[in-house]
């Protein structure tokens, strides 16, 4: 009876530290985004041509999220980033707030990609649950998983941590809306404020 009790004693444990194991990966992978590969299946969907070669494990942060980004908004390597080659080009906050939930025309900015997101009328009409960021850049919520809309068209300069979880974001974007335009404001990000330390940014969930 008594080593009965201790292999279920055992197999409890083992049970427990495999569920563990598991929830700090989900954990991980919701506060972090996912994790870089070399070929990524939604941005080589979207890149054929020269890009889809490039190798993004020998990039940083910074590199690997303008590749996304140039990728996304469709321009060539070895140009600026811009909207050039998108439905509206570059954009400023005063057209993004015309495009609030109250406009027919939706639109929402992650890291200056401007996601077309009028088809989500549970997420972004003035009723949705997520009304507060429909014409606004919602990267610094994002990145800080302040999902109030708190720190909507709130702008500084990024941490590593932050550009992972914009990059998994932002693929997350590309697979259910169209990008229409470029938000110019990032065009000046060596200009924005240093970003506040973090123990003054919202506290983010944690299960352990």
């Amino acid at each position: 009876m008594h080593l009965l009790s201790n292999t279920q004693d055992v197999v409890q444990e083992s049970v427990d530290t495999v569920l563990q194991q598991g929830l700090r990966q989900l954990y991980n992978i919701v506060t972090n985004g996912p994790k870089k590969e070399k070929k990524c299946p939604v941005i080589n969907s979207i890149n054929k041509g020269e890009d889809a070669e490039e190798n993004v494990d020998d990039m940083d942060e910074k590199e690997y999220q303008d590749y996304i980004r140039r990728t996304l908004l469709k321009v060539p390597k070895g140009e600026k980033i811009s909207g050039k080659y998108t439905k509206e080009g570059n954009v400023d906050l005063d057209f993004m707030i015309k495009h609030d939930c109250n406009a027919t025309y939706k639109l929402i900015s992650v890291h200056g990609v401007v996601f077309d997101v009028s088809d989500n009328l549970e997420k972004y009409a003035p009723d949705g649950e997520y009304f507060f960021f429909a014409g606004k850049d919602i990267s610094w919520c994002l990145a800080c998983s302040a999902l109030n809309g708190e720190y909507a068209n709130t702008f500084f300069k990024w941490r590593e941590e932050h550009l992972r979880k914009i990059y998994g974001w932002m693929e997350y974007y590309k697979e259910k809306y169209t990008v229409v335009g470029y938000l110019e404001k990032f065009d000046h990000e060596d200009e924005f404020a240093d970003p506040p330390e973090e123990e003054d940014e919202p506290e983010i969930f944690s299960p352990f």
